[in-house]
């Protein structure tokens, strides 16, 4: 009896530390999201700041070579 409570805490002991590396890689992933939610934000941004000047580039380049139906720069959602 008192061998299969030793068994049994150590089983608790093994689950506890497993757990415990799996809130931690919980966490570093959860940082990770952040870090690439903040790099998404900025490139949508920016994308969004230079989309109209990219596309009356675009357009006037188009015009000069003789090309005409070409679309517009896609919009980000």
């Amino acid at each position: 009896m008192e061998q299969e409570l030793i068994s049994i805490k150590e089983r608790l002991d093994n689950i506890e530390r497993i757990q415990l590396l799996i809130l931690e890689k919980l966490n570093n992933i959860s940082k990770s999201t952040e870090n690439m939610d903040t790099h998404i934000n900025f490139i949508e941004k920016t994308y969004d700041k230079v989309k109209l000047p990219l596309n009356y580039i675009k357009t006037n380049v188009e015009r000069l070579m003789g090309i005409n139906d070409t679309p517009s720069l896609p919009l980000l959602e």
